[in-house]
Formats: structure tokens, C-alpha cells, sequence
């Protein structure tokens, strides 16, 4: 499986592929998504609704879709294949740690 998420960090267009648990793409936007995959190991990330991954986060397409959406940016739209979950309403779930994110940690 294969896709490409395209949004905007900083008014700067940017994008990351994942590809059967790999990233690739935005140098910046794949060192927050990975930060934010290490982060949250040992917590569920997934849609608000599930199913959630508790490790190895990256692995799992919905899961690294969730991360991405949260740790880079908002997607404005994704290529290849679907996504079994559509953008609106994915909303990843998260343990209430504040400044839990490596983008939070960039913006201190």
C-alpha cells in the first residue's frame, strides 16, 4: 500500500508518502510525524471511533495517516491508495501530555 498526504506547514506547500511503514518527503514534516510515532508509542493513536494502534504506530496506514494529520499538517488531499478513513473525520486520539509533541518541543 501506498500514499501521498499533501497540506501546508507554514504557507509552505509540503507533502509525506507512506509506503507499506516507511515515510517519505518533507524532510521536516517526516522528522514530526516520526517524532510524534515515537512519542505516542505504548498510546493509542487512531481515529476518534478506531481502531487504534498502541506501537509501532507507522506500520499501520490509518494509524501513520492519523499522525501525519496531527504532527504536520492539515491535509488538503492525499493521492493513491484510500485511505480507509476519510479526512473529516479523522481525529486521532491521544493522551492528554501537553508539549507531548517534537512540534510542540520545535515551537518552544
Amino acid at each position: 500500500m501506498k500514499y501521498t498526504v499533501f497540506g501546508k506547514m507554514d504557507d509552505k506547500d509540503s507533502f509525506v508518502t507512506w509506503e507499506d511503514g516507511k515515510l517519505s518527503g518533507d524532510p521536516l514534516a517526516v522528522a514530526l510525524v516520526t517524532g510524534e510515532a515515537r512519542a505516542e508509542e505504548g498510546h493509542p493513536v487512531g481515529p476518534a471511533a478506531g481502531p487504534y494502534t498502541e506501537k509501532n504506530h507507522l506500520a499501520n496506514p490509518l494509524s501513520a495517516y492519523c499522525l501525519i494529520e496531527q504532527a504536520a499538517f492539515v491535509v488538503q488531499r492525499h493521492e493513491g491508495d484510500t485511505i480507509p478513513c476519510p479526512t473529516e473525520q479523522v481525529s486521532i486520539k491521544k493522551s492528554d501530555r501537553p508539549g507531548n509533541t517534537l512540534k510542540s518541543r520545535l515551537e518552544e
